[in-house]
């Protein structure tokens, strides 16, 4: 499974936030629900509904649902679910995932600001703005970095932390707003 630096380092900050403490990971802490899911509409596009994270949502080709599974120094771990469409180029990349906090770690608005902050230590964050999902605190921003460029929109949901990305690869790829319009708008929280 190709994974994008980008993609994966904004996920693991918004995982950071599920924790009292940092979490450590481990090469065998990456679950595969399903490669290549997905049953294609004419226009390319399926719904991903996450085999455990409670969500779904629209992506622009087959998908990939999966856990990433951390734990802090005392043991506890937190699953984050994630559906993810990874082009065979790498240019362009859609991800959603949910984290939920661990025992004892009330995430709420400031989580949010705290994401903002952590990721502008390896990214540039621009056009931070609040939004908000049916009146739960929610927060879009772009990034940009060598690494990678593109768009996060993150949303706290009782103990749990959601957040959709679109990543833009190096800057090569030409994402059309529609595109990012149908994948944003389309999540869904099912439970």
């Amino acid at each position: 499974m190709k994974t994008l630096f980008f993609t994966v380092l904004i996920l693991i900050f918004g995982y950071l936030f599920c924790f009292a403490q940092a979490p450590s990971f481990a090469p065998t802490d990456v679950v595969i629900h399903r490669e290549k899911a997905g049953n294609l509409d004419a226009r390319g596009w399926c719904e991903a509904k996450s085999s455990r994270g409670g969500f779904v949502v629209l992506l622009p080709g087959l998908f990939n649902d999966f856990s990433i599974i951390a734990s802090d120094p005392k043991g506890v771990s937190v699953p984050v679910h994630v559906v993810a469409t990874f082009f065979e180029d790498g240019a362009v990349q859609y991800a959603a995932s949910c984290a939920e906090s661990a025992p004892g770690v009330k995430l709420g608005k400031g989580s949010l600001d705290e994401l903002i902050e952590k990721t502008r230590t390896i990214q540039t964050v621009s056009n931070a703005l609040s939004i908000n999902y049916q009146g739960y605190p929610g927060v879009e921003f772009q990034v940009s970095s060598k690494k990678g460029n593109g768009i996060v929109r993150a949303y706290v949901i009782g103990n749990k932390l959601y957040q959709l990305v679109v990543d833009f690869g190096f800057g090569k790829a030409k994402i059309p707003k529609e595109d990012m319009q149908t994948f944003f708008a389309s999540f869904k929280v099912l439970e």
